[in-house]
């Protein structure tokens, strides 16, 4: 699900609800050094960052995607993805990235 409403996340943080929601690639989420777009972070992991899986079988076989996971800054801006020092501890973030093989048959 695509969730780019920030009321809709915020309700869902303040029931104290662990969710899974898609962004966009152009959203930006806190790190260590600010604010960056999904797309970015995905380009600058290393290699080792990278596991390959499958996403299950599909008609042609079974179809292979590369995973990463990433630990970010807690979001207190959900739409800025910014942090103030002042602004109580929220949960925890974590996303997951994924591309797709050049080779995905195999």
């Amino acid at each position: 699900m695509t969730c780019p409403d920030p009321r809709l996340r915020a309700t869902i943080r303040g029931l104290g609800l662990g969710y899974v929601m898609q962004v966009a690639a152009n959203r930006r989420m806190p790190t260590g050094i600010g604010p960056r777009r999904v797309d970015e972070l995905a380009a600058n992991l290393p290699a080792s960052a990278w596991e390959r899986r499958s996403v299950g079988p599909r008609s042609k076989g079974p179809r292979f995607y590369s995973w990463a996971w990433l630990t970010l800054e807690p979001e207190t801006d959900p739409d800025t993805g910014s942090r103030t020092p002042s602004s109580p501890s929220p949960p925890r973030l974590n996303a997951t990235t994924r591309r797709p093989r050049p080779d995905s048959s195999s």
